[in-house]
C-alpha cells in the first residue's frame, strides 16, 4: 500500500511540475529516485511532496505530513507552507514574487490554494479561506469554503466562496 501511495505523490508532483514548465523535458528532468523522494526541482519549479511522516523542504517549498498528505509546489519567488495531519490532503502552488500560500490540513478533507505575484492564500482548515492580493484560486474541503480573485481593467475583484447557509 506504501508503495501504491507513494507513486500516486510522486505522480502527482510530477504532473504538476509538468503542467507549470509547460511539459518540457530537459537534462533537468527529475529522475524517478528523486521524484520518489518527494523533493526535486525543474527548471525553477520547487516541489515538496510529503507521505504521512515526512517533512520535506525545498527552496520555498515546505510540506510536513503526521498521518496525511500534503503537497507545495513554488516558482519564480512563490513561498509554500502546507502541513497535513488528520487524514487531509492539502496542496499549495505559489507563482512568482510575493506568491505565498499556507495552508493546513486539520481534518479529513482536499484543500488547494493557488497565489499569483503578490497575492497571499490562507487555509485554516477551522475557519473561512482568505485570498488577498492580485490572483488566486483557493478550495477547501474541511470548512466547505474557498475564494477567487482575478484582474479587470478597474482592478482585482475578489469572490469568497461558501456552500454554508448564511
Amino acid at each position: 500500500m506504501k508503495t501504491r501511495t507513494r507513486i500516486a505523490t510522486a505522480g502527482a508532483a510530477a504532473a504538476a511540475t509538468i503542467a507549470l514548465t509547460g511539459g518540457m523535458a530537459s537534462a533537468a528532468t527529475p529522475t524517478p529516485q528523486q521524484v520518489a523522494s518527494g523533493n526535486f526541482s525543474v527548471q525553477g519549479v520547487d516541489v515538496a511532496a510529503a507521505l504521512p511522516g515526512w517533512d520535506i523542504n525545498n527552496a520555498q517549498s515546505q510540506a510536513a505530513a503526521r498521518d496525511a498528505i500534503a503537497l507545495a509546489v513554488s516558482a519564480q519567488g512563490g513561498k509554500v507552507d502546507v502541513n497535513a495531519g488528520s487524514f487531509s490532503g492539502p496542496a499549495g502552488i505559489a507563482i512568482g514574487d510575493g506568491a505565498v500560500v499556507n495552508a493546513q490540513g486539520v481534518k479529513p478533507g482536499l484543500a488547494i490554494g493557488i497565489a499569483g505575484p503578490g497575492t497571499t492564500v490562507n487555509i485554516s482548515g477551522t475557519a473561512p479561506v482568505k485570498c488577498e492580493g492580485n490572483a488566486a484560486f483557493a478550495g477547501d474541503f474541511q470548512t466547505l469554503t474557498g475564494c477567487v480573485i482575478y484582474q479587470t481593467p478597474q482592478g482585482p475583484v475578489s469572490i469568497p466562496l461558501s456552500v454554508l447557509p448564511r
